[in-house]
């Protein structure tokens, strides 16, 4: 129950949409 767990899975869930995000923005 860390904070810290939650902080690190946060920004790799956050992560992985913002290199989704850019990922098609650069297929088009």
């Amino acid at each position: 129950q860390s904070p810290v767990k939650n902080v690190i899975s946060g920004l790799k869930s956050g992560g992985g949409k913002l290199a989704g995000i850019l990922k098609t923005l650069s297929e088009r």
